[in-house]
């Protein structure tokens, strides 16, 4: 499965650290590329690229508004979105359910894919 991940470099708990051990889980089950996002608009914008390359998932490390941003990228897609905490509120990311430890959520999303365990969110 080919993956793409867009992770907002300056969002609260994400490290180059956190980043590295991210990449090399999903590396383990995912054809992975990881793109940090530089400016506002940037993560819909590269998540909207994505789609257009053939990505069948975008995974998104960062808060509610980068998040925001890859959602408006892939809406009319059939490209699956994976939110991983990396803000300081992660609304969507509790609301879905997932800790909000960024390791640990991580794991939850490469059991769910393998799983084929994929649903719809109305928006």
């Amino acid at each position: 499965m080919r993956a793409l991940l867009l992770y907002n470099p300056t969002a609260t708990t994400t490290t180059s650290a956190v980043i590295d051990v991210i990449c090399r889980a999903l590396a383990s089950e995912l054809d992975i590329e990881a793109v940090p996002t530089k400016r506002r608009n940037h993560a819909g914008f590269l998540a909207a690229g994505a789609a257009d390359e053939g990505y069948d998932v975008v995974v998104v490390l960062g808060g509610d508004g980068t998040v925001n941003e890859v959602v408006q990228g892939i809406a009319t897609t059939d490209v699956a979105l994976a939110v991983i905490p990396g803000g300081s509120t992660n609304v969507l990311a509790r609301s879905l359910g997932l800790p909000n430890d960024a390791i640990a959520a991580t794991g939850v999303i490469l059991r769910k894919l393998a799983d084929k365990e994929i649903r719809r969110v109305n928006l």
